[in-house]
This record gives structure tokens, C-alpha cells and sequence, in this order.
């Protein structure tokens, strides 16, 4: 399963929230049937807060959560048990990716409160080195990625310029730049190809390919970079290059040349995210540079298709997964005054929006969706009255597996 929230940036592409606030109207777009998905709370580790952000194809789930005592603490919630993974010696650690064989990567700081990347695998913590990380950045620049073999890439933080890292299983491996000063990773595949951005010596960044200590320049089609966001099993790389305008940006798929997919009809820029197994690519298209709206789409041999047909809402619409079966799970963001935050997951052209708690009409209620495994499952967190904001799954009908 593949996950991203994108945001561009003139280096880099980045993973960013997004602002959140109460549930509001329903979505403009038309939806399809009354959705099947059942909302289960997973609980937390003794705090009022928990977010899940990963989840595997065994519906293993790993986040973070508070604690009784306040600390925020990486958790796995398996067959309704959530179970602390404890820390470096620190008070924070938060999961954020897991694999099939149950190994979980992510961050936590030591006992002099630095920050590292680090590995969990049969119950025992491994720290792989100083790691680039934000509460805030769930995935994307400065990820802490996993493969389904266990190699890790991440980015270490500065002084000086981000470098990529790479654990192939006994050492970590700076991965070079493209004759610039920095590189950040994005995604790692099981043949150890690690996909990003480096800079360049014109300071420019392009999008990377690292395999077997050789970094590759992907290109660009225009003299203002690109950046490779996502790559699969087979090598197959997707990501964002300028055009020769600096307001014109397109996704692209990368095959051993780099193609570009164009946009939405009507829209002026896209970007693209995730990539599946079956080669479809689930991304972002923009009206004009960075301009709302935003709509979310995704490309198959066929072309580039909108997720919310109508296009025409004035919804800041943004894509977070992507499975195998071809679902794609993602969120909208409606304007006029405070935003309106609604979740959903899109296949085979429904549109279905996932239930929530509900929120709390005291506070600003957060609701989120982070992954999708290939089974349908979907992991992110809800707001729920008394102020508790909970990590949940959202499963398909009453099918408890």
C-alpha cells in the first residue's frame, strides 16, 4: 500500500497536513451509495490522543499516541490490542510506516532528546542515526520510508544542507546528490532503488533514482527541476517536473524515460503522488500555479481521470493512499469562512465519504485518513465529543478479520 500528502515546494515536494477544522456541510461532489464502512476507535495508550498513520495487508496498525503521563509514544494496535513500542530513552517516538513481515519504521528521540530514525522488529528498537522528522509531515520530504525487505530511507537534518539515508540492514548508507549539497528520499522499493530530489550544481533539484550506490538524474522538462515522489516493485518512478514556466508544473510517469501526464481538462498544473503495482498513478491536478481549486485524480493507460467527475466545486480536494485494487482515499477541504474537512474513498468512479465520530462542538475537530491496505482497510483518527481525538480503522460492512 502507498501513501503520500503532497505539497510542492520550489526544491523539494513535501508531505504537509493540511488545517483542520469542524465538520461542516457534506461534500458538493455526488457521492455514491451510502457508504459500508464501519468507523472502529482503537483507543490510545492512556492519553486523549492517538493517530493512526500506517497499516499492513495483516491490518497490523502503527501511529502514535499520548500516554497516561502526557508523552507521545509510537503504538501497533493488532486485533483490538494497542501496545506501546516504546523509545530510544526519550519521551517521543511515533510509527510511521509497516510492512507485511511486520517490521515497523519511524523516529524517536534518546535520552539527550535527539532526534533518530529508528527500526522496530520483534518487539526490540534500533536506532539507524539523526533523522529529519515533523509531528506535522507525516510522509513525504523528509520521510522515514520502509520496504516490504526492511531497508529504511530517511533524511538526516542539518547543520548544513539534508542528506539521504538508506539502512540496507547493517549500516547506513549516505546516498550522495547530484553534485549538489543535499538530497532528501521519498520512497524505497524491496530491490533497495531509493527515489527523491537532489539538488544540482545550478541549485536547481531534480528527481532521483539511487540503486546500488549509483545516483541517477530522472531529468526534468523544464530548466526548474522535478522531484520523484513514489516508485514501485518494478522500478516504475512517478513525481512532478516543472514545465519551462516556473507557474507550470505536470506529474510524470518514469519508465526508463520520463513522460509527462499532463492535467485535468481545465486545469493548468498537476503533480503526482502514488504509485501502485499496477502501474496507476494517483495525484493532484491544479486550476492554475498552486490556485484553488485542487482536484484529485488518477492515471491508468486510459489517461487522467478526475475523482470527483463534476469538477467543478470549489473544493480543495487532496489524495493520501492508493492500494493494489486501485481505491484511493483522500480528503476535502471546503472554504468559505472556516474549512470543512470530509473524508473519503474513491473506486471503479463512487465516491463515498467515511463516517467520523462526529467531532466536538467545543473545539476545532480534527478528522484525517493516512493509509489503505490492499484489502480496503483504512487507517486515520477522528474527533469524538469530550475532546478526545482517536486513531481509527474504517472497515467494509461488519467483517470484523
Amino acid at each position: 500500500m502507498h501513501t503520500r500528502q503532497l505539497l510542492l515546494t520550489a526544491v523539494v515536494l513535501a508531505g504537509c497536513r493540511d488545517a483542520v477544522e469542524p465538520k461542516g456541510a457534506p461534500l458538493s461532489a455526488d457521492l455514491g451509495p451510502p457508504t459500508q464502512y464501519q468507523i472502529v476507535d482503537l483507543g490510545s495508550l492512556g492519553g486523549d490522543t492517538s493517530e493512526a498513520r500506517a497499516i499492513n495487508a495483516r491490518s497490523q496498525v502503527v501511529g502514535f499516541s499520548q500516554t497516561s503521563s502526557g508523552a507521545k509514544h509510537a503504538f501497533v494496535w493488532e486485533k483490538g490490542v494497542i501496545s506501546d513500542l516504546g523509545t530510544l530513552g526519550g519521551d517521543y517516538s511515533n510509527a510511521v510506516a509497516i510492512n507485511n513481515r511486520g517490521d515497523i519504521a519511524g523516529v524517536s528521540t534518546d535520552a539527550s532528546g535527539s532526534m533518530r530514525a529508528v527500526l522496530w522488529r520483534n518487539g526490540l528498537i534500533q536506532d539507524l542515526g539523526p533523522v529529519s522528522f515533523l509531528d506535522l509531515v507525516p510522509r513525504g520530504q523528509r520521510c522515514v520510508c520502509l520496504s516490504e525487505t526492511g531497508l529504511v530511507a530517511w533524511a538526516t537534518p542539518p547543520p548544513g544542507r539534508y542528506r539521504a539515508m538508506l539502512w540496507d540492514g547493517s549500516q547506513a548508507i549516505d546516498l550522495g546528490t547530484l553534485g549538489g549539497d543535499g538530497a532528501s528520499p521519498n520512497a524505497v522499493n524491496s530491490r533497495g532503488q531509493v527515489v527523491g530530489a537532489s539538488n544540482t550544481p545550478t541549485g536547481s533539484a531534480h528527481a532521483f533514482v539511487w540503486e546500488n550506490g549509483v545516483m541517477r538524474d530522472l531529468g526534468a522538462f523544464g530548466g526548474f527541476g522535478s522531484s520523484a515522489a513514489d516508485i514501485n516493485e518494478q522500478g516504475v518512478i512517478t513525481g512532478t517536473t516543472w514545465r519551462d514556466d516556473p507557474r507550470t508544473f505536470h506529474a510524470f510517469i518514469w519508465n526508463g524515460q520520463m513522460t509527462d501526464l499532463g492535467a485535468l481538462p481545465g486545469d493548468g498544473a498537476s503533480a503526482g503522488a502514488i504509485l501502485n503495482e499496477r502501474g496507476q498513478i494517483a495525484g493532484i491536478s491544479y486550476m492554475t500555479y498552486f490556485a484553488d481549486p485542487k482536484h484529485a485524480f488518477i492515471w491508468d493507460d486510459r489517461g487522467m481521470q478526475a475523482l470527483n467527475p463534476p469538477n467543478l466545486t470549489t473544493d480543495n480536494e487532496r489524495v493520501v493512499g492508493l492500494n493494489n485494487r486501485g481505491q484511493v482515499i483522500g480528503l476535502n477541504i471546503q472554504g468559505g469562512g472556516l474549512f470543512r474537512r470530509h473524508l473519503w474513498v474513491w473506486e471503479d468512479g463512487v465516491l463515498q465519504e467515511l463516517p467520523t465520530f462526529g467531532g466536538d462542538p467545543n473545539v476545532v475537530s480534527i478528522h484525517g485518513v493516512a493509509a489503505i491496505n490492499d484489502r480496503g482497510d483504512i487507517v486515520g483518527w477522528s474527533t469524538a465529543p469530550g475532546r478526545r481525538v482517536h486513531a481509527v480503522l474504517w472497515r467494509q460492512g461488519s467483517d470484523s478479520h
